[in-house]
């Protein structure tokens, strides 16, 4: 009975903590929404439109520079057993970070400090962007390890969850519930060799290159100009195109090494 007991509380744990890491991965992408606070950034600052570019790459470099979260991940839930370490620790530095990137570019934009010079406001994009490595590799590395089972599926669900308002390519880049489906399918459960899970790099590889391949005509002119709409749907394909290859990488590593998970997520 006691034990029936602790499976159950077990269970809706792991429930509890996939819809919280859903919540916290919709509302994490702000380096996602770059394009809507750049031209207030751009015109407070008297940046021209290549110095808001360099400020930009720092924003990118930050959000995929992944390392020091999954140290720190490993080193709070040493091997499977994330109860004995303190894994929200890893939540707390990325908001203490993020905190601190965006409340300094805040700051700067309002002119409550001195305007700072170039170097400097990449150094708070920097910080801004990197606290999403944080979220993204506790809520990653957590669903699979609650779900090993489903990892592919739970992959996709954290990456198609990620800031889930965003443009077309973006949309495609984190619209990762396809690819965590069929990896799930094509390898079945957690025996890799039960499957065939190259077939998640294939699909991948064709869907990249016809979403690429297609803008390109519209581009050169050896089809007509596509509507809109149209194009959209080309830009989704050859974004979407990645989180097959990302899903398999990241779970394949995960499962690979599963004591050190959170240092082979990012």
């Amino acid at each position: 009975m006691q034990s029936m007991e602790n499976s159950m509380i077990s269970s809706n744990s792991r429930w509890a903590a996939t819809a919280a890491s859903i919540w916290i991965q919709a509302i994490i992408g702000g380096t996602y929404t770059f394009s809507i606070y750049s031209p207030i950034l751009k015109s407070s600052q008297s940046y021209d439109q290549f110095t808001l570019n360099t400020v930009s790459v720092f924003k990118d470099i930050g959000s995929n520079a992944g390392v020091l979260s999954g140290f720190l991940y490993s080193a709070v839930s040493p091997g499977h057993n994330r109860n004995a370490g303190v894994p929200w620790v890893v939540h707390t530095v990325g908001a203490a970070e993020g905190f601190l990137g965006y409340f300094f570019m805040w700051l700067a934009v309002v002119g409550v400090i001195p305007r700072p010079p170039v170097p400097i406001m990449c150094v708070f994009m920097f910080f801004a962007a990197h606290s999403q490595t944080f979220f993204n590799t506790w809520n990653v590395v957590t669903s699979v390890q609650n779900f090993p089972d489903y990892s592919g599926t739970a992959v996709g669900l954290m990456k198609s969850t990620l800031d889930t308002v965003s443009v077309f390519k973006d949309i495609g880049a984190n619209a990762g519930v396809l690819a965590g489906l069929l990896y799930t399918t094509a390898t079945s459960g957690n025996n890799r060799g039960n499957g065939v899970p190259w077939m998640v790099h294939v699909v991948g590889a064709v869907e990249g290159f016809l979403g690429y391949f297609l803008m390109w005509l519209a581009v050169v002119g050896i089809i007509p100009r596509p509507p809109v709409a149209l194009m959209c749907v080309f830009m989704f394909l050859a974004a979407h195109s990645q989180t097959y290859f990302n899903t398999w990488n990241v779970v394949t590593s995960v499962q690979n090494f599963p004591d050190c998970s959170g240092t082979v997520v990012l």
